[in-house]
């Protein structure tokens, strides 16, 4: 199975949520992806950042994960 990431206004669509909702929920979690090549875009000055974010979904990672490992949060 696939774990997919979205960009934070996409995934506010699909859930049809706010996308502060989803930035500040335990259901979603928030990465952050660095290339070489926005590296390069960075240095040469083409972009504010060397990296982007991305959200995925805490139940995909369950379903992915089956029983294999137990995730719980801490309110």
């Amino acid at each position: 199975m696939e774990i997919i990431s979205y960009k934070l206004k996409e995934l506010a669509e699909l859930e049809g949520r706010h996308p502060l909702t989803i930035r500040n929920s335990n259901r979603y979690l928030k990465i952050r992806i660095e290339t070489a090549s926005t590296k390069a875009q960075y240095s040469a000055g083409r972009t504010k950042s060397p990296y982007w974010y991305r959200y995925i979904r805490v139940d995909d990672i369950k379903k992915a994960l089956k029983d294999t490992v137990e995730i719980t949060f801490k309110s």
